[in-house]
C-alpha cells in the first residue's frame, strides 16, 4: 500500500501583550509575502491582501479550502456563484459570510475589478478566459491546481499565505495527515485478497444515461489505491479526463465493488434505479450487495476538495468491512467539522448531517 506522507510541524501558538499582539499583526500585514502558484510562477505581493476575489471554475471548493482559516470571512471581498452551493456551505459556516457571493456565474475581469480586490484567485484552467485580463488590468492572480492530495497541500499552504496565517495551513494539514495515518493503518491490517473496484459518474442528458471513469492520476483512483482497491479501469483511460465507458466494457471488468458518483442528483437514489434494471442485475457488486452510492452532502465527497478524507475514510470502510466493522463514520464527520471549520455540534446536527447522503 502506497501511502501519503505529510512532512508538518505543528507550530505552537503563543499569546502576547495586546501592545505587542497589535505591532505584530500591523508587521504581517506589511511584511512582502512571496510564494510560487500551481503554475509555477513566482509572486511577490508587497503586502497581505486585504481584498480577495475568488472566481472561475471550482469556486465552491476554493471556497470550502479558504474557510479553513478563521480569518477567510475578512479576507474575501467577493465570491462568484458558480452553484448554489457555495451559499448553502456559507449558510451553515459562515452566515454572515453568504452576502460575499456577489459576482454572477461567468464573471470577466472587469466585473472582478470593480470590487477593487488586491488578490483573485483561479483555477490554473481560467489563465488564459480570466487571468490575462487581470493582469491587464493589473490586479494580482494566485493560481491553484486542486488535482492531486500533494496539490491541494501546496494549495492550502499559499492560501495560509495570502491570508497570513500559515500557522493555521500547517494545523489544518497535520490534521490530514493524522487522520489519514489512522486510516491507512487500519487498511493494512485487511489480510483478504484485494478487490476489483469500479468508480463510475452516472450522468443522465434527454433520457440517455452514460457513465464514466476518472483519469489514473486523479484524485478519485489514488483514493480507491489508498482505500486498498484495484482500479479495474486504470489502464483503459487515456486523456486528461473523465473517460465515456459502456455497458460491456462494464460487465467485461465485472469488478468486486462498484462506487456510483452523481454530480447533479443523489447517488443513493441512483443506485437504487441501477438494481432495478436487468442487465445491472448480472453483476457480481449489484448480487453480492456492494454496490453504493458515494457520499456527499453540500458537495460529493469523491472531489478534490476539502472533504476529500471524508471520501477517503468512507471508500476504506466499504472495500475492508472486516478491519472498520466498528468505525463511527457519522461521528467522523463530526469531528471533521468541529476540527477543520470549528463549527458546534449543535450547528453539524442541525445544519450538516440532515444534508448528508450516501450508502452507509
Amino acid at each position: 500500500m502506497k501511502k501519503i506522507l505529510y512532512g508538518i510541524v505543528l507550530l505552537s501558538m503563543v499569546m502576547g501583550l495586546p501592545a505587542c499582539t497589535s505591532a505584530a499583526t500591523t508587521e504581517q500585514e506589511t511584511a512582502t509575502i512571496e510564494l510560487t502558484d500551481a503554475l509555477g510562477r513566482d509572486i511577490v505581493l508587497d503586502s497581505l491582501p486585504a481584498n480577495i476575489v475568488v472566481a472561475g471554475k471550482q469556486t465552491p471548493m476554493f471556497i470550502d479550502l479558504l474557510y479553513l482559516f478563521p480569518d477567510a470571512d475578512v479576507k474575501l471581498a467577493g465570491i462568484e456563484n458558480r452553484s448554489q452551493t457555495t451559499r448553502n456551505f456559507l449558510d451553515a459556516i459562515s452566515p454572515e459570510s453568504s452576502g460575499k457571493v456577489n459576482l454572477e456565474k461567468g464573471a470577466g475581469a472587469e466585473q472582478i475589478a470593480a470590487l477593487q480586490p488586491d488578490l483573485v484567485i483561479l483555477k490554473t484552467s481560467m489563465a488564459e478566459e480570466i487571468g490575462t485580463g487581470l493582469e491587464t488590468l493589473g490586479i494580482p492572480t494566485l493560481y491553484v491546481s486542486l488535482e492531486s492530495i500533494p496539490e491541494i497541500e501546496t494549495d492550502i499552504r499559499n492560501m495560509g499565505k495570502v491570508i497570513g496565517d500559515e500557522e493555521r495551513a500547517e494545523e489544518v494539514l497535520n490534521l490530514y495527515a493524522e487522520k489519514t495515518a489512522i486510516i491507512v493503518e487500519k487498511v493494512d491490517q485487511n489480510e483478504t485478497e484485494t478487490k476489483d473496484v469500479l468508480l463510475l459518474q452516472y450522468s443522465e442528458d434527454n433520457g440517455e444515461v452514460s457513465f464514466e471513469v476518472p483519469p489514473a492520476s486523479w484524485l478519485q483512483t489514488n483514493l480507491v489505491e489508498m482505500a486498498g482497491g484495484n482500479p479495474v479501469w486504470i489502464d483503459a483511460v487515456e486523456g486528461g479526463g473523465w473517460a465515456t465507458v459502456n455497458m460491456e466494457q462494464i460487465a467485461n471488468w465485472n469488478p468486486d465493488v462498484i462506487f456510483i458518483i452523481n454530480y447533479f442528483g443523489n447517488s443513493v437514489e441512483t443506485v437504487a434505479q441501477l438494481q432495478q434494471n436487468e442487465v445491472w442485475q448480472q453483476l457480481d457488486a449489484a448480487q453480492n450487495g456492494e454496490l453504493y452510492g458515494f457520499p456527499g452532502d453540500f458537495i460529493s465527497w469523491d472531489q478534490p476538495d476539502s472533504r476529500w478524507i471524508l471520501g477517503f475514510e468512507w471508500l476504506a470502510m466499504k472495500i475492508n468491512p472486516q478491519t472498520f466493522e466498528n468505525a463511527d463514520f457519522m461521528g467522523s464527520v463530526m469531528h471533521f467539522y468541529q476540527d477543520f471549520y470549528g463549527v458546534e455540534e449543535n450547528s453539524i446536527e442541525e445544519n450538516i448531517v440532515p444534508l448528508v447522503y450516501g450508502s452507509f
